[in-house]
């Protein structure tokens, strides 16, 4: 029996340990995959929703997502694109590493998985080696083809879709304020 304890120990030791990915950078998780990681060791493992902060207060969040938007939505409107026109944050790179140490576990999220893998990118290459981006991000991701922006056929799965925690509830700790 004596011989036993050890084992198992290690046994859940790795099970923790390999619960949280290290984070190749380009490497992506499912939106399950990203709430399984961050149930398993929330103080390792970092949600940064990139979206706007209209659409983090008005199309809901994850509840442990920090709001730090990649792009923000101008008042001009793309014909050809069908959709509004983003321009890029200047100090997104900054803005994260207020929060984030560049050896921290980082999981980007988005409406679709887009811009969030953009963002995941962007923090690559300023130097932070462990970024997953969540595909599918909070709305799911759609077809291309359709006849108004956003409703065509969907391809993957959001974090909403998958039925996982979500809020309209803003927590100022977690809401993105220029400064």
């Amino acid at each position: 029996m004596r011989g036993f304890v050890p084992i198992l120990a290690l046994c859940f030791t790795c099970l923790v340990g390999c619960s949280v990915p290290k984070g190749i950078p380009g490497q992506t998780v499912t939106p399950p995959e990203a709430l399984e990681m961050w149930r398993a060791a929330p103080e390792e493992v970092n949600i940064i929703d990139v979206r706007t902060p209209a659409e983090y207060v008005y199309v809901g969040h994850a509840p442990m997502a920090r709001n730090i938007p990649v792009k923000f939505m101008t008042n001009k409107w793309n014909v050809r694109q069908r959709k509004p026109v983003m321009t890029p944050n200047p100090n997104f790179v900054a803005d994260v590493r207020k929060f984030y140490k560049p050896d921290e576990l980082i999981v980007t999220m988005c409406a679709s998985g887009k811009r969030s893998a953009e963002a995941a990118r962007i923090l690559k290459e300023a130097g932070f080696t462990r970024v997953l981006n969540m595909e599918g991000g909070f709305d799911g991701e759609r077809g291309e083809g359709c006849s108004d922006h956003g409703v065509g056929k969907p391809i993957k799965r959001g974090w909403r879709d998958h039925g996982l925690i979500w809020t309209w509830a803003v927590d100022p700790e977690f809401f993105y304020t220029a400064d």
